[in-house]
């Protein structure tokens, strides 16, 4: 994350039980305050914040996953 561009939303990418490092919560809490993150106290309440995809999204996560693979084969990959 230290390389991506200045736009990246980093306090999307949190801990397994929901929180920041110390040193990012109080910016990570206002930019969740920002974006109406479901919260309980200073994590993320991940039953309520996890992306559940719908059916048409699923089909298109699966059109751009079979996209990346066609793309990502190569002649010499046949070879292997």
């Amino acid at each position: 994350m230290t390389s991506s561009p200045s736009a990246t939303p980093w306090w999307r990418i949190i801990r397994a039980d929901g929180t920041l490092p110390p040193d990012l919560a109080e910016q990570g809490n206002t930019a969740w305050k920002t974006e109406g993150t479901p919260r309980k106290g200073q994590r993320v309440d991940m039953s309520q914040a996890r992306w559940q995809p719908d059916d048409a999204q699923w089909e298109q996560i699966q059109s751009l996953k079979a996209a990346l693979q066609a793309s990502y084969l190569s002649p010499a990959d046949d070879q292997l």
